[in-house]
């Protein structure tokens, strides 16, 4: 059979048989078949996001092919209001949904620079771009993404300001840091529209 509304067909729809607790899922064009059921009384629901489900109940011979046809009416309300939200909990680095990468202060050892602008260049996607060679001002793209759109915190402490992310980090010896951690991927749900980018 068929699964349409409205004369237009309803792709996707499921169609369930109660007595066998089975069913099957329509085409793009609302056809369903479901095989193999033996003779004997059915009930079958048709569903499908947005619509309101339809129940019909038939009875089948031996070696009889049946043949039925849905028209869902249109649910008057899709989806309840949705509000999302984020919270800063500790997860697992390999838990988020999100990939993050760990830059341990043994790494800094081992290459020295003067400043964690220029260490930050050794993460893979991650590049430091010196914009006025007069003020030594620059920022940081992530992913190709442009410098204003990385956000960048120190203790969870976002750094305010455009320029602040630049000399803040220039500031900053390798010395004194503890660990940095790069999530490379958009993180505006917990952070904002700066962390379109990635956070670091």
């Amino acid at each position: 059979g068929t699964v349409s509304s409205h004369g237009v067909p309803a792709g996707y729809a499921s169609v369930f048989v109660i007595e066998t607790n089975s069913g099957v899922s329509a085409d793009d064009n609302g056809y369903y078949e479901i095989p193999n059921l033996s003779a004997g009384h059915y009930t079958l629901i048709a569903s499908g996001m947005g619509f309101v489900p339809d129940t019909a109940k038939f009875a089948i011979k031996e070696n009889e092919i049946h043949t039925h046809h849905f028209n869902l009416k249109t649910a008057p309300r899709l989806l309840e209001e949705l509000t999302v939200t984020a919270r800063q909990n500790e997860i697992a680095m390999d838990k988020g949904a999100v990939p993050i990468e760990l830059i341990s202060s043994k790494l800094f050892e081992k290459n020295p620079t003067p400043s964690i602008f220029e260490s930050i260049g050794m993460v893979n996607g991650v590049r430091p771009q010196l914009q006025c060679a007069v003020c030594n001002t620059g920022d940081i793209h992530i992913n190709g993404m442009e410098g204003p759109y990385t956000m960048v915190l120190i203790d969870g402490m976002p750094i305010v300001s455009a320029l602040g992310t630049v000399y803040g980090l220039m500031g900053i010896p390798n010395s004194i840091i503890e660990r940095v951690e790069v999530q490379k991927g958009p993180a505006s749900a917990m952070y904002g529209s700066e962390a379109l980018g990635g956070v670091i």
